[in-house]
C-alpha cells in the first residue's frame, strides 16, 4: 500500500513475489533523478508501520534499479536491479559490522 501511495500516477508498482516488488518509474532521465526517488521511497519506509493489533514496527529496504537505455529486455532489467540490490544489502552489511 505504501509503495502504491508514493508512487501515485507516474510509477506503477507490482509484485513480483514474497517480498520483492518491482517499480516502473516514468518520465525519468536520468541516473540522478533515480537515485533521489530512491532515497525518497527509503524515506518514505522510515516512518513505522501500524499493525490491525496496535504493534508498530518498522522496515528496511534494499532497493536495485536499472535504466531502460542501458538495456534493452524486461529480463535484463530485472537481472541488473537484483545484481544491484543485493550489492545495496552488502553494503549496508559490512557498515553495520565497523
Amino acid at each position: 500500500k505504501r509503495l502504491a501511495e508514493f508512487g501515485g500516477s507516474r510509477y506503477q508498482t507490482y509484485r513480483l513475489g514474497g517480498d520483492e516488488f518491482a517499480m516502473v518509474l516514468y518520465d525519468v532521465h536520468s541516473e540522478y533523478e533515480v537515485q533521489r526517488i530512491c532515497a525518497a521511497l527509503s524515506q518514505a519506509f522510515n516512518r513505522p508501520f501500524e499493525l490491525h493489533n496496535g504493534q508498530r514496527i518498522t522496515m528496511t529496504l534494499s532497493i536495485g534499479f536499472a535504466l531502460t537505455w542501458e538495456h534493452a529486455t524486461a529480463e535484463k532489467l530485472q537481472e541488473l536491479a537484483d545484481r544491484n540490490m543485493y550489492q545495496a544489502k552488502h553494503r549496508r552489511a559490512e557498515r553495520s559490522l565497523n
